[in-house]
């Protein structure tokens, strides 16, 4: 027999239509064949009574997961337990989303959502209700409900600006979670953040205050990248070369630290370079320098760097640094630029000297 259904309001099979009636979100009652009949249910939404009129027409009892225990009389409803559509003839129920067996006390198709990530419980995805039948049903087929809740599972609360229940995060019974933010991950956040909201700074005859722009806003900016490498962060413009084995440097550097503190330096030097090319030599443009254990003062040393690049037409060069402050102290760090001309690939082993001309707040 062909049934066919209009929503969950209007059915028709065998040539007879059932009309349902709901109250505050509950099925309460259906017109079959002219006849009225109530529809009492439990404290899941199963039908478990029937009347007609002030009469019973009949009854329906359930086990814990929806098997049926007990009947009398004649309920004119395929509605059953936690008010879905049971198949007779299969053993089954509808749950919208997949196909349940009461007998089982499983869905016997895995969920297609995790609604709960945190919840381990989530992951079994045959699991009906969380396994608490007696507590829960499941409307969607996709995630426990509290009966009579019109939000999902327990994760819900009132929302009085919106007037509604709304959905917050799941923490299991017993466990409290602190939030854990990973303090580079926030400062590269917070650098971005300056960064798209970066000001200039005029004087008062209306032109660009160049050095208070740079001061207080790249500043700024740049200290939030050193604060997370526990030392100095900067930009260097510069270009090296080399013919063979030798080659030279040279780069103007502009370096901010935890304090914010600013200076400028001229860097020059040379070294020896493996060349896996007839001649090497690249213009590396604007390099990003992150330096940790150092201040902007200590940078005004001899410094050491070995690094390399590879390039076809354009590539990426690298160099790890290592210096001493003036007092003897070790400080390393990792310089990344874009190679912007030659073909090959070199590795060096070079020296410099940085030599201050520019000071935020004076020479110390």
């Amino acid at each position: 027999m062909t049934t066919y259904y209009v929503g969950d309001h209007y059915e028709v099979s065998g040539g007879v239509a059932k009309k349902y009636y709901s109250a505050g979100g509950k099925r309460v009652a259906l017109r079959s064949g002219g006849t009225l009949f109530w529809l009492l249910s439990d404290h899941l939404g199963s039908t478990a009574v029937t009347l007609s009129g002030t009469t019973e027409a009949g009854e329906v009892r359930y086990r814990a997961f929806g098997a049926t225990r007990f009947t009398s009389g004649t309920t004119p409803t395929s509605v059953r337990f936690t008010g879905q559509r049971e198949e007779a003839a299969l053993g089954l129920y509808d749950y919208n989303a997949r196909w349940y067996d009461p007998a089982l006390g499983r869905f016997i198709q895995p969920d297609t959502l995790v609604p709960e990530p945190v919840d381990a419980r989530m992951f079994d995805r045959y699991a009906y209700v969380n396994n608490n039948p007696l507590k829960f049903n499941d409307p969607t087929g996709h995630e426990p409900h509290l009966p009579n809740d019109p939000c999902s599972y327990e994760h819900c609360e009132w929302d009085s600006l919106a007037g509604r229940y709304v959905r917050v995060s799941y923490v299991p019974p017993g466990m409290q979670f602190e939030s854990q933010v990973d303090p580079k991950l926030a400062a590269l956040t917070e650098l971005l953040s300056r960064a798209a909201t970066m000001q200039l700074h005029y004087t008062e005859q209306g032109e660009i205050d160049f050095q208070k722009t740079l001061e207080t806003e790249l500043g700024e900016a740049i200290s939030v990248c050193a604060r997370a490498v526990g030392g100095v962060c900067g930009v260097s413009l510069g270009a090296s070369g080399s013919v063979v084995a030798l080659g030279g440097k040279a780069s103007a550097d502009l370096f901010v630290d935890q304090q914010g503190e600013m200076a400028g330096y001229l860097t020059v030097g040379g070294g020896g370079y493996a060349v896996f090319s007839t001649v090497n030599f690249s213009a590396a443009g604007i390099a990003g320098v992150a330096v940790h254990g150092a201040t902007v003062d200590d940078m005004a040393a001899w410094s050491v760097q070995f690094g390399g690049s590879g390039k076809a037409i354009a590539g990426l060069s690298s160099e790890w640094l290592v210096g001493k402050n003036a007092s003897g102290r070790n400080w390393h760090g990792l310089a990344v630029a874009q190679s912007a001309f030659g073909l090959g690939f070199e590795i060096h082993a070079t020296a410099t000297y940085s030599h201050l001309v520019y000071r935020s707040r004076g020479v110390p």
